[in-house]
């Protein structure tokens, strides 16, 4: 697809890629018609997005990563807690192999880093 005759073809480059992405396109027109449609707060569905939000957990929950069904065998076993792809996963111990880097660099612990 050719935008017109212009003389900069990076700027036609640019515009091609733009304008043939479906996402870019779409959010476009969605802040085009959402900024000009005329409509109150309440014809515009806005009150009841709003009220939707507050009724709804906070996002910053961990629950909502849980799966829909499996939880409770998932946290009753610690083997998923290792998994990375586990909801219930908590993470590396990192810390340990900071601890152990610590103690080779002692020098009292001369005989530990040989």
């Amino acid at each position: 697809m050719h935008f017109g005759g212009w003389c900069i073809s990076e700027v036609d480059q640019v515009l091609n890629v733009l304008l043939t992405t479906a996402m870019f396109v779409g959010g476009c027109v969605a802040f085009l018609l959402d900024n000009t449609i005329p409509g109150t707060i309440e014809e515009r569905g806005l009150r009841k997005w709003k009220a939707g939000m507050v009724a709804t957990k906070s996002l910053d929950s961990k629950e909502t990563y849980n799966l829909p069904f499996g939880m409770a065998l998932m946290k009753r076993y610690k083997v998923f807690s290792y998994l990375p792809i586990s909801p219930t996963f908590t993470g590396y111990g990192w810390r340990t192999c900071q601890e152990a880097g610590s103690l080779r660099s002692r020098p009292d612990n001369a005989e530990a880093s040989v």
